[in-house]
């Protein structure tokens, strides 16, 4: 995995997140520092996911976010001018709780959970969200575990085979349990528990966007 330092961040997304009531049981606090780009991992602090869940990134793929497939990009621009790092997924969570993809497209890419629960982001050159999405309710954390991606839910990675990548990525939100019907396998027992965890590039101007856009 690139740009990931274990050692220090990590003890990038453990993009899971606990409940608030776990989170402050392992004394995380809210960041209030200055918003830079991240790029989401499944931490697995507590060594309770499978190998192939372990520490692997999330890729933005079609329309939803995946451990197991790679990031899908486009850059219509000549390609001297497009992203130097093209295989890299990564957003920023701003302090007013919503989530943006990185990408230099015009109007941007906005990050949202859909009602069925999917974590996703609006198409290039559009700013629809279907109704019933949640927008808000994100955050960054960090402490004793390492650093994560909080949102108001339980994150989960849903395979399209049981036990098996790729996962999808969804958020169960307190209310609601996420249905057979709209996970992969059709069966939302398949689904793991994860946490979200994140790798801080702070000298991102160096790095550079990490993509033109997402399909």
């Amino acid at each position: 995995m690139i740009f990931k330092n274990v050692g220090i961040i990590s003890s990038l997304l453990a993009f899971a997140c606990a409940a608030p009531t776990e989170l402050g049981s392992r004394n995380m606090a809210l960041s209030n520092a200055p918003r830079y780009p991240i790029i989401p991992y499944i931490n697995d602090f507590d060594h309770k996911n499978p190998k192939d869940l372990s520490n692997q990134e999330i890729h933005a793929s079609g329309g939803a976010f995946w451990i197991g497939k790679k990031a899908t990009v486009i850059c219509p621009l000549d390609k001297k001018l497009c992203p130097k790092t093209t295989g890299v997924t990564a957003f920023t969570v701003w302090h007013k709780s919503t989530i943006s993809m990185d990408t230099v497209v015009p109007g941007g890419q906005q990050v949202y959970v859909t009602a069925a629960g999917a974590l996703t982001y609006t198409k290039p050159h559009s700013a629809a969200i279907p109704k019933g999405s949640l927008t808000k309710g994100f955050d960054i954390a960090s402490g004793a575990p390492g650093a994560f991606v909080t949102a108001p839910g339980q994150w989960k990675a849903c395979p399209v085979k049981k036990g098996k990548a790729p996962y999808q990525v969804f958020l169960e939100s307190f209310q609601k349990k996420l249905q057979n019907k709209d996970v992969p396998s059709k069966n939302a027992k398949d689904c793991i528990d994860i946490f979200v965890g994140y790798t801080a590039i702070k000298n991102w101007n160096k790095f550079g966007t990490s993509a033109y856009e997402y399909a």
